[in-house]
């Protein structure tokens, strides 16, 4: 059918001056028939078609479009047809419809009777299947609009991580969530999990020290794990060894993306001590006095005094005069040392 262009009629064209005309016209009834609503597209077709007009002078038809009763914002001059199709409907949207005969003379009659459709909206199904050792959410089958958009949710159990996930029967990867926008068709989505790889890592520290934590412990593939190496009172560490390499004599060590299975071992060695013996003559005090030990590196500092009415003559440090010191410090300790001071009256 060859549609004529939208038309809207001046004023005075609505009053008829032919009553019988007038009056044939007013039993005009429309009937409204459902041509589709299209599958894959988010709009309607229907058909519009009513009783044809007896009289001779008739020249044809205009329908009238509104989305509120009473209210119409388009027309459409059909001509002398009893039946228009209307194509371009929005899902969810409510058209009221009347229509309006004209004759030869310019003359139209009053509205018809209105009629008004519902446009239903088209709904799609999602179905989500997780496989075991995890969920996909929401599960199931849901209804979705035509145009709307739904998120799955892919979780895996403890201890399993996601193998892989699949749209439609194609892989996507193995994504913690998938989304589908603008649903115009079925869908579905599936979920695979596996279990994650273990992997364990064994510490065994020798004796005269700790590695923390001891013994062996389970990861899961590209987890990290920190150790602590420390030794007992006078003991230093020797060594630090990785799956049998030496990695140095470090307090810590840390394993990262952990993928295989490790060993960690330590082992300690007494720390050497040395003796300083510090002594004075009559007349002051050495502090500190005695002998006392140190380990290895660490330094000591003696102060000198002397006392009341007397004078340092002098400091030896292993037996080599250092002069009228007041203090003195052994640093980096390597060896046994003596410190002696003398006084004298002033």
């Amino acid at each position: 059918m060859k549609r004529k262009k939208i038309y809207k009629p001046s004023g005075k064209q609505n009053v008829f001056s032919r009553i019988p005309f007038l009056g044939l016209f007013a039993v005009l009834f429309l009937c409204l028939f459902l041509a589709g609503p299209v599958p894959g597209h988010a709009a309607a077709n229907i058909t519009l078609t009513w009783d044809k007009n007896t009289e001779t002078d008739l020249a044809g038809y205009v329908v009238y479009t509104g989305t509120a009763s009473g209210s119409y914002t388009e027309t459409l001059d059909v001509g002398n047809m009893n039946s228009v199709d209307i194509s371009g409907l929005q899902e969810g949207a409510t058209y009221y419809y009347a229509a309006k005969a004209y004759n030869t003379s310019g003359l139209y009659s009053e509205y018809s009777n209105e009629v008004s459709y519902n446009v239903p909206v088209t709904t799609y199904t999602l179905t989500a299947s997780g496989g075991p050792n995890g969920t996909i959410s929401p599960s199931g089958a849901i209804s979705i609009s035509s145009g709307a958009s739904q998120t799955f949710t892919v979780t895996p159990a403890s201890g399993y991580t996601i193998s892989g996930v699949s749209v439609d029967g194609v892989s996507v990867g193995a994504p913690a969530s998938y989304t589908f926008s603008n649903v115009t068709a079925n869908h579905t989505i599936s979920a695979t999990f596996e279990a994650v790889a273990q992997y364990t890592i064994t510490a065994s520290p020798g004796s005269g020290g700790t590695i923390s934590p001891s013994g062996t412990i389970t990861l899961s593939s590209g987890a990290s794990q920190a150790y602590t190496i420390i030794p007992y009172d006078g003991y230093a560490i020797s060594s630090v060894s990785v799956d049998g390499v030496n990695v140095g004599t470090p307090g810590s060590y840390s394993f990262s993306n952990v993928t295989a299975n490790h060993t960690i071992s330590a082992t300690f060695e007494p720390v050497a001590t040395y003796t300083i013996t510090a002594s004075t003559g009559s007349g002051g005090t050495i502090s500190p006095s005695g002998t006392v030990s140190l380990s290895s590196g660490a330094s000591k500092s003696y102060s000198i005094t002397p006392k009341t009415g007397y004078k340092i003559t002098k400091v030896t440090v292993d037996g080599v005069d250092k002069g009228a010191l007041t203090s003195y410090t052994f640093s980096n300790v390597t060896a046994n040392h003596s410190i002696k001071a003398l006084f004298r009256k002033k």
